[in-house]
């Protein structure tokens, strides 16, 4: 089926009338933004003959323009997005016809090219650095969360312990090499003001609950706490909730208790693991002072997961 032509000289008119009723304006974003979409409008009218180029051509600037605004590069009015809307609407109306690949691309909006040159972009680089990570971690073939199985890692490194054999098991995730059963999880949140918190609610099969915490995509500290001691805890922190000796919510203020006093809650039993500058691990003991961790590579695990 043959493409239908681009209707440039109906986009033409219909740019330059839009442009032509919009309101005075004094921002020179919005200046600038005009000017370009004047340009856009007089590009339409080099179309095929004595020394011009085919319609697609004539029109690329106005479909750049879409895309600029689109994407945020180039601010514009309502008023200027309408008459621009209007005219990508005229240049190619809907109909049963195939339409031209150019205007393809840009019938997203701006989508289609973010989509194909940043996100899936994006996404190729995410991946590549997925894969890296689970092959340190000797889980090549995990398609779990990354977060949750490095978390899990990091907690069978520093308790020199094993991973629990079946990836389904609801109760611990890593046994420490003085057999106590670790409940893994992980929480993230942006740096500044905290969109997550987290309710530790340790099941009966488990000793500790270890939470590594995320902050800006990058793991700051891994807090464990006894699963039996819950209660002094949430008195520490001066918390009110039902059953506080079964769980314990741990908030932005909570968690910034714990880090500016770490020895306190060491002598309730909570490890209270720092990643430090040189990103090495310490862990804070009951006097306040911070006791080195080697720095680890994350090896394969010494028991193999189904």
């Amino acid at each position: 089926m043959p493409s239908r032509p681009l209707r440039v000289e109906e986009s033409q008119q219909v740019l330059l009338a839009g442009l032509a009723a919009l309101p005075t304006s004094t921002d020179p974003a919005e200046a600038t933004a005009r000017g370009l979409a004047h340009e856009a409008a007089l590009a339409l009218g080099e179309v095929t003959g004595v020394g011009r180029g085919p319609a697609s051509d004539a029109a690329r600037p106005l479909l750049s323009l879409t895309h600029e605004i689109e994407e945020g590069r180039v601010a514009a009015s309502p008023g200027l997005r309408l008459a621009l809307e209007q005219a990508m609407a005229a240049l190619d109306p809907p109909g049963p016809s195939m339409v031209p690949p150019l205007i393809q691309e840009y019938r997203w909006g701006a989508d289609g090219a973010y989509v194909r040159t940043h996100l899936m972009g994006d996404w190729d680089s995410y991946r590549e650095a997925r894969v890296k990570l689970l092959d340190s971690s000797g889980l090549r073939l995990s398609n779990r969360d990354p977060m949750a199985e490095f978390s899990e890692a990091l907690v069978r490194v520093l308790y020199k312990g094993s991973v629990a054999r079946s990836r389904m098991q609801r109760s611990w995730d890593v046994l420490s090499a003085l057999n106590r059963r670790i409940h893994v999880e992980y929480l993230a949140n942006p740096v500044g003001s905290w969109v997550n918190n987290h309710l530790v609610l340790p099941s009966s099969e488990v000793d500790d609950c270890a939470l590594v915490i995320f902050i800006d995509l990058m793991p700051e500290s891994v807090l464990v706490f006894p699963a039996a001691g819950l209660g002094p805890i949430g008195a520490l922190l001066e918390t009110r909730r039902p059953q506080q000796e079964m769980s314990l919510e741990l908030t932005q203020r909570n968690y910034s208790l714990i880090r500016s006093d770490p020895g306190r809650f060491a002598l309730l039993g909570v490890d209270v693991w720092l990643r430090i500058a040189t990103g090495e691990w310490s862990l804070a003991r009951s006097d306040g002072a911070l006791a080195p961790w080697p720095r680890v590579g994350i090896g394969p695990p010494p028991t193999e997961r189904d």
